[in-house]
């Protein structure tokens, strides 16, 4: 669901960088089930498309240009990932212990010219016409989530806000970023922006919320309170008079051309 929502976004498009027209090796870092590495090895049949991902949830059945790899990205990389075109990471960068090393790594792999794209959720709600009411609940859930996440699993949830700086460091150029806005509920006057609101909503954040409130103990939660706190964010979703929307943030580069 998550790929499709963000197929939307991005007006239909896998990706943001301008990689040539036949690309020859292709690495997706945290894969999945692999759909965004087999939609792209079918649009590029000649390409070698390797999608990684430290569990073996992808899909058997898959292009025969498709190479599944059970691996830990933060650890030294296979000869395999050398002289790539394109390395692709939706959704990672926040999950890593050391995004240093793994873009560093990613810089060396990659060929003279190549690119690298990161695709992330913001996690701060954000409102440009003062309607988010106080004590908004998706707020209150987001804070908690990114304290409680940073808690537990170290995770950094705003590594995406500082990631041209961690490429520019590196070495990479042609440095781009573009923020989209996903509306949370079906508030948007286009359609399209109503669809994506509707989706993030029903389908992506709900099962978010359920999923996290569902450990409320590890949330520093009562029962009575993360039930509370899931009623009050399912009224939120449905109310049209507040426009509140996360952020989506892609980020892209390239290695030097020599």
């Amino acid at each position: 669901m998550k790929h499709q929502l963000i197929k939307r976004l991005l007006d239909g498009n896998d990706y943001l960088s301008p990689i040539n027209d036949s690309p020859q090796k292709i690495m997706d870092v945290g894969t999945g089930t692999g759909l965004w590495a087999v939609e792209v090895a079918d649009k590029f049949p000649s390409a070698h498309v390797i999608g990684v991902d430290i569990s073996p949830i992808q899909n058997a059945y898959g292009p025969q240009n498709v190479d599944w790899r059970i691996d830990d990205v933060e650890e030294t990389w296979s000869p395999l990932y050398s002289d790539l075109d394109f390395v692709h990471l939706r959704s990672v960068s926040v999950t890593l212990r050391d995004p240093v090393k793994v873009i560093t790594s990613a810089y060396h792999n990659l060929k003279p010219g190549g690119w690298i794209e990161f695709q992330d959720a913001g996690v701060k709600i954000g409102c440009d016409d003062h309607t988010i009411p106080e004590h908004y609940a998706p707020t209150r859930f987001m804070d908690l989530f990114v304290r409680t996440f940073r808690t537990h699993f170290s995770w950094d949830l705003g590594i995406p806000l500082i990631l041209p700086e961690i490429l520019r460091n590196i070495g990479f150029v042609n440095i781009h970023c573009r923020t989209h806005k996903m509306p949370i509920g079906p508030w948007a006057k286009s359609r399209h922006q109503r669809e994506i609101g509707l989706f993030l909503s029903k389908d992506v954040l709900w099962q978010l919320v359920r999923a996290v409130l569902v450990k409320w103990p590890q949330m520093g939660l009562t029962q009575q309170e993360a039930e509370a706190m899931e009623q009050d964010i399912r009224k939120a979703f449905h109310d049209t008079r507040i426009h509140a929307y996360l952020p989506w943030i892609s980020v892209w580069a390239q290695k030097p051309s020599a």
